[in-house]
């Protein structure tokens, strides 16, 4: 691999432990890592209504959502709790898109999706040689200023992470799904950056 192009999750693994999908590391407070270890679980709640589900999901942790509370809701909330439909389909997400998400959760329902945060644990158990390791190759990093990921997986300090940062774009108003909601700023610096390795 020639360079990495890295969306909305600053590549930082020493915050990014086993540990964040244990109840005790976040006390009393819900964390989605944590509701996600339980099988089934999740997977029961967000296929009663895939379609209100996905949407609830797509425009709760976009750049339109209201804001959340600074406080996470109590450990024994859902992963749903608190999500708020739009009135109309963002413009980033077509009907058609929409229906054919729906379609392919249908199909396979969420636990494939949500079985890759059961296996963080696994993954830091089996990589304990990239602890420290910072990313090789040329890379440029982008994510919104309204992406949820930043309280947990902050970007401070983040250069530390790339051993070659050659970029990094804060996108104003951008929530966690850049591509859809930003689509022509992140084709156009995406593509840019990786022009450079042709």
């Amino acid at each position: 691999m020639r360079a990495v192009a890295a969306l909305s999750v600053p590549y930082l693994r020493e915050p990014f432990t086993a540990e964040m999908c244990t109840q005790e590391f976040h006390g009393d407070r819900f964390f989605y890592w944590v509701y996600f270890q339980q099988p089934g679980v999740v997977e029961a709640e967000m296929e009663k209504d895939i379609r209100s589900s996905l949407l609830g999901i797509y425009y709760g942790a976009s750049g339109l959502a209201p804001d959340r509370p600074a406080e996470a809701p109590p450990a024994d909330s859902g992963f749903l709790d608190g999500n708020v439909l739009p009135e109309s389909l963002p413009e980033w997400l077509t009907a058609e898109d929409l229906d054919y998400y729906v379609e392919q959760y249908r199909r396979t329902g969420f636990g494939p999706s949500v079985n890759w945060y059961r296996n963080i644990p696994r993954l830091h158990a089996l990589t304990p040689q990239l602890q420290g390791v910072p990313i090789p190759q040329p890379t440029y990093f982008m994510m919104g200023t309204r992406d949820g990921v930043r309280n947990f997986l902050p970007p401070d300090g983040m250069e530390a992470h790339y051993a070659d940062l050659r970029g990094k774009r804060f996108v104003d108003g951008a929530g966690h799904w850049l591509p859809l909601e930003a689509r022509e700023l992140v084709n156009e610096c995406v593509v840019g950056f990786l022009s450079e390795f042709r």
